[in-house]
């Protein structure tokens, strides 16, 4: 997100720059991307039971079951995404939907 300057109020702060990432709409590149992928994968994990994590520089933050965001004080260079998910448990597609569509409607108003 460094390289787009839509973004630039969180320019060095990573827990924040992540924490954006989440959301429904953010993207670094908004003429090839929707900014939906990281959101839609928060919202169907988080129906399953399950967690989405992202390490990226100095940041460590989890959404899900577990809603964690934090500093770190080593860097981490790149960008690491990892889902623990239910295999018990199926993942509700229209939910996670119907919940993008209301988070859109909030941040629309």
């Amino acid at each position: 997100m460094r390289s787009s300057d839509a973004y630039a109020e969180l320019s060095g702060e990573d827990v924040g720059a992540v924490e954006a990432a989440f959301r429904f709409g953010v993207t670094s590149n908004p003429g090839f991307n929707a900014g939906m992928g990281l959101a839609l994968a928060r919202h169907l994990v988080r129906g399953n039971g399950g967690t989405v994590g992202i390490r990226s520089g100095f940041a460590a933050v989890t959404r899900g079951q577990a809603e964690v965001a934090q500093g770190r004080g080593v860097r981490f260079p790149g960008t690491l995404v990892a889902l623990d998910v239910r295999m018990d448990r199926p993942f509700d597609l229209s939910r996670a939907y119907a919940d993008m569509d209301e988070e859109r409607g909030s941040n629309e108003a």
